[in-house]
C-alpha cells in the first residue's frame, strides 16, 4: 500500500501519481490525482489548503491550483502556502497616494524584509542585518525578497508549523552524508559557456551612455580570458549596470558541474532530505560530495540534481537578470587552452570525470583521465580523427594508426595542409 495521502479540511485522501519538487531558491511545488467523486470534488477545490503526507511525516503545505477533470481522476497541483506573496505588490502607503516605486540606501537587509511582509504573517526569523541598496519598481513581494537575497548572496525559502510561516534568507542545507544511487549516475561539466570578462553597455532616457566592465583574474588564469559584450535597456545609473555587469560575471566566471541520480524514496524520507543539503556518492560514475540544486520525489522513487557552487549562484541569479532587457551582442575569446575546453595549473584536478581533458604548465603537457589514470596526449595527433560508421576513431602519437582509402566523389572536396609549428600533416574533407 502506498505511504502518501493528503489532508484537506481535516479528513485524509489517498493519492496516486503524487510528485513534489523541491529547488533551491524556489517555491516548492506539487502534484497529484485522487479519484473522482462527490467527496472528492467538493474537497479539492482552488485556493484550498493541503497537507502532503509520506510515511505520516507532513513534506508539504501548500494551496491548489485550478484542478483538472477528467472522468476517473482529479489532478490537481499547487505551491507551497507562501505563493501568495507572488500576488501581491510592494508599495508605501504616503496618505492618499500608494508609492510603487520604493528605493532603500544602505539600510540593514532585516529592516527592508520587515517592511516587505508587514501584515502578512510571516515572521523573517533568520535575515542578515548587512546594509544594502535595493529598489522596487512595482514588485511583487516575493520577487522583493529574491531581489534581496541576490544582494547578500543568500538562499531564500519558508518553513511551516500550523498557520506560522518563517522566511529564511541565509546559507541552506546541512551535511547529510553518503546517498545510495540506484540509478546510473550522469556527470557533465560545461566549459564552454564560461566568461570571465563582461563587457555591458547602456543608454538612458536622456541619451546618457553607461558603460562598465567586469572581470574575474583568477578565472581567467585557470580558463584563458573569455570575453562578451551585453546591451541593457532600461537602465537609469552607472550603478546599477555596475551590478548587472558583475552578476552576470559571477553567474558566468567558472564551469557548471551537474549530476543526476536516483535514490530510495526511504533514504529521502529518513535523511529528511531537502534542497541545499550537500550528499555524497561514491559510485564508478562519480565520487565526491555535492549540493542538492533540485529534488524531485515521486510515486515510488527521488531524483537529486546536483551541482557544484556554480550551479546556486546561476540558479540565485537568474530571476534578477531576466528582470532587466539584457540583449548579448558579439563575442571574442583570446585564444588560449580554454578555447578547446582545457583546464589548466600546476596540479591535476581532484574530481576528474572520465574523458577530461588537462593542461599541466609546469611540465608544458597535456592529459586526459581514462577512469584511472592521466595519460599525456600529442594535441597536434589527438586532433587527428577519422570517421568509420559514424564513429570517431583516435590515435595517440605512439600508436600507428589505420589506412583508411579515401573514395573521392563529386560532392567531396579533399585536401592536405601542413601544421606550420609542427610540421604535421593533416587532412581536411569538404562536403557541399
Amino acid at each position: 500500500m502506498s505511504l502518501w495521502k493528503v489532508k484537506v479540511d481535516s479528513t485524509y485522501v489517498r493519492v496516486t501519481n503524487v510528485k513534489i519538487v523541491d529547488q533551491l531558491n524556489r517555491l516548492k511545488s506539487f502534484s497529484f490525482q485522487v479519484e473522482r467523486n462527490a467527496t472528492n470534488e467538493g474537497l479539492f477545490t482552488y485556493g484550498k489548503e493541503v497537507e502532503i503526507i509520506y510515511n505520516n511525516d507532513t513534506k508539504l503545505r501548500g494551496k491548489l491550483q485550478t484542478p483538472k477533470y477528467s472522468r476517473a481522476f482529479i489532478d490537481c497541483t499547487g505551491f507551497e502556502k507562501a505563493v501568495f506573496l507572488s500576488k501581491k505588490y510592494f508599495y508605501k502607503d504616503q496618505g492618499q497616494d500608494d508609492v510603487y516605486i520604493v528605493e532603500y540606501s544602505n539600510v540593514p537587509a532585516d529592516d527592508i524584509i520587515d517592511d516587505v511582509v508587514a501584515g502578512e504573517g510571516i515572521a523573517a526569523t533568520e535575515v542578515p542585518e548587512d546594509e544594502i541598496s535595493v529598489r522596487f519598481e512595482y514588485s511583487d513581494k516575493l520577487s522583493c525578497i529574491k531581489t534581496v537575497a541576490v544582494a547578500l548572496n543568500k538562499d531564500w525559502w519558508f518553513s511551516y508549523s500550523g498557520t506560522l510561516i518563517f522566511l529564511y534568507i541565509k546559507d541552506k542545507g546541512s551535511s547529510k552524508g553518503t546517498v545510495t544511487s540506484t540509478s546510473t549516475v550522469k556527470r557533465t561539466v560545461d566549459y564552454d559557456s564560461i566568461e570571465n570578462k563582461i563587457h555591458a553597455k547602456a543608454v538612458d532616457q536622456y541619451g546618457n551612455v553607461f558603460v562598465s566592465v567586469a572581470e574575474d583574474a583568477t578565472s581567467q588564469s585557470q580558463y584563458g580570458v573569455s570575453e562578451s559584450f551585453y546591451e541593457v535597456k532600461d537602465v537609469l545609473s552607472q550603478s546599477t549596470l555596475d551590478s548587472i555587469a558583475n552578476a552576470i560575471l559571477l553567474s558566468k566566471k567558472d564551469p557548471v558541474e551537474r549530476i543526476s541520480t536516483e535514490i530510495p524514496l526511504s533514504e529521502w524520507d529518513s535523511k529528511n532530505l531537502e534542497s541545499g543539503d550537500m550528499v555524497t556518492l561514491d559510485t564508478p560514475e562519480a565520487t565526491g560530495t555535492w549540493k542538492i540544486q533540485k529534488l524531485t520525489a515521486s510515486l515510488t522513487t527521488v531524483k537529486l540534481e546536483l551541482g557544484n557552487p556554480q550551479v546556486r549562484v546561476q540558479e540565485l541569479l537568474s530571476d534578477y537578470l531576466k528582470s532587466f532587457e539584457i540583449r548579448k551582442k558579439t563575442r571574442k575569446t583570446t585564444v588560449s587552452y580554454a578555447t578547446y575546453g582545457f583546464r589548466k595549473g600546476t596540479t591535476f584536478p581532484s574530481k576528474p570525470y572520465l574523458g577530461e581533458t588537462f593542461h599541466r604548465t609546469d611540465l608544458d603537457t597535456t592529459f586526459r583521465w581514462n577512469g584511472e589514470e592521466w595519460i599525456p596526449i600529442d594535441r597536434v595527433s589527438e586532433k587527428a580523427n577519422l570517421i568509420e560508421n559514424g564513429d570517431f576513431e583516435q590515435w595517440s602519437s605512439t600508436e600507428k594508426p589505420r589506412v583508411f582509402e579515401i573514395v573521392r566523389s563529386e560532392n567531396v572536396v579533399v585536401s592536405q595542409s601542413e601544421d606550420c609549428i609542427t610540421g604535421g600533416k593533416s587532412i581536411k574533407f569538404e562536403v557541399s
